[in-house]
């Protein structure tokens, strides 16, 4: 992906891209992504399906048939059925569907010492944010209520770096207010967005790695 928007951005040609990344939250709609090598469009579905098979081909020794797959919380009919859509064409026959923060507390009450109490689970991706209040009674999850935000993620926080620190900054550095005013040239933003997830990212795992030193 930051290749692809580098090559973009050298030539500023708008939306020659090759690589599609963030599109679970266009699930259900009918935006579609063009593709200008294959000289076609995908719809979010058909995408999703490709990223199924590239999984299923990672099993070699059983045919797959069947598939648990998980969806934000706040997913409705539309994106689910579009998820379900998406598995069928990737070859699976059974589906199953079970939301993001549910699939998470069933995972931490498999080894977790506490059987009893209740849960709150975040789930905070790249794309969405959602919470589960879990009950868990003589090790028996039963969910109260879930809830969430499609467009609130790591995508937002990216975007916000990109806004707020990385070209106010090179404004103040370098003369960049015509690429940034020209609307062929906003591949731009999408060529530096690389750099503030991976910033992101770094700041994320170091702060992580003081809080469970301090567990210690």
């Amino acid at each position: 992906m930051k290749n692809d928007n580098a090559r973009a951005l050298k030539t500023l040609e708008k939306g020659k891209t090759n690589t599609f990344i963030e599109f679970k939250r266009t699930m259900g709609t009918t935006h579609s992504y063009e593709c200008s090598n294959m000289n076609k469009s995908f719809s979010s579905d058909e995408l999703s399906s490709e990223i199924l098979k590239k999984l299923k081909s990672f099993v070699q020794d059983e045919n797959i048939s069947s598939i648990v797959i998980t969806v934000p919380a706040k997913f409705l009919n539309p994106q689910n059925e579009a998820t379900m859509q998406a598995a069928k064409l990737a070859g699976f026959k059974h589906i199953e569907l079970l939301q993001e923060p549910v699939a998470a507390a069933t995972a931490y009450g498999l080894g977790s010492k506490s059987k009893d109490g209740f849960w709150l689970v975040f789930d905070f991706g790249g794309g969405t944010f959602d919470a589960a209040l879990i009950k868990a009674e003589e090790g028996i999850l039963a969910v109260k209520d879930t809830d969430g935000d499609n467009w609130l993620g790591g995508k937002n926080l990216d975007e916000a770096i990109v806004d707020q620190i990385i070209i106010p900054n090179l404004q103040q550095n370098y003369a960049i207010d015509s690429v940034l005013e020209d609307l062929t040239k906003r591949n731009f933003k999408k060529c530096v967005k690389f750099y503030a997830g991976r910033s992101k990212n770094s700041i994320v795992i170091q702060r992580f790695s003081q809080y469970t030193f301090k567990l210690r």
